[in-house]
């Protein structure tokens, strides 16, 4: 079923407040400047320099003009919106976040049981080879161009207009994915098995 296409009249103040959404915005952006909080606390820019901080903050601008803004609705009635909308979330807001060393400063920011937990994890052999497979390019691409291929065959992307559950799950697959393989691209850590020429 197709949604009523929104009138320009109407447009600006047809902004989409989804309680989970914001909420994931905004626990995102809170985790991170605590992280940074605690970064910085030794002193400015330390671990995280000012340009990669600002890299994060335009990445949850680009999240917030895709999942929040008058395009969020638009994309329900227009094709072009609802592709546009996937594109900003891909190909700009996860570089930018990951550019923005956002798992760095989420890491610092979790309780130290937590991190304990985390640190517990990276030494058990069955996490270690899931790890091993998601920073290999090849397995990455695939798992992406997977979740690109099987979101938009005509029965699931139906059901993702249909439902909104299913509308957030689409953009957390195409997100998550695509955060993965900027990873590898972007982030030293990530590149450790990319070299820069295969980055390029």
């Amino acid at each position: 079923m197709t949604a009523p296409v929104i009138s320009p009249s109407d447009l600006w103040r047809s902004w989409s407040f989804d309680p989970l959404i914001v909420t994931g915005i905004v626990l995102l952006s809170v985790t991170y400047v605590r992280g940074l909080q605690r970064l910085w606390s030794r002193g400015w820019g330390r671990g995280i320099t000012v340009l990669q901080s600002a890299s994060f903050a335009a990445g949850i601008g680009v999240l917030v003009a895709a999942l929040i803004s008058p395009l969020d609705r638009l994309s329900s009635s227009l094709f072009s919106a609802h592709m546009i909308q996937h594109l900003l979330l891909i190909l700009v807001a996860a570089p930018l976040l990951v550019a923005g060393s956002a798992g760095t400063a989420i890491g610092l920011a979790l309780p130290l049981p937590a991190r304990r937990t985390v640190r517990g994890w990276e030494h058990n052999s069955w996490t270690r080879s899931v790890t091993e497979v998601l920073t290999r390019p090849v397995p990455v691409l695939l798992l992406h161009l997977t979740a690109l291929y099987l979101w938009h065959l005509p029965v699931l992307y139906q059901a993702a207009l249909g439902n909104d559950a299913v509308h957030a799950l689409e953009h957390a697959c195409f997100f998550g994915t695509a955060w993965l393989f900027w990873w590898l691209i972007i982030d030293e850590k990530g590149r450790r098995k990319l070299g820069n020429g295969a980055a390029v």
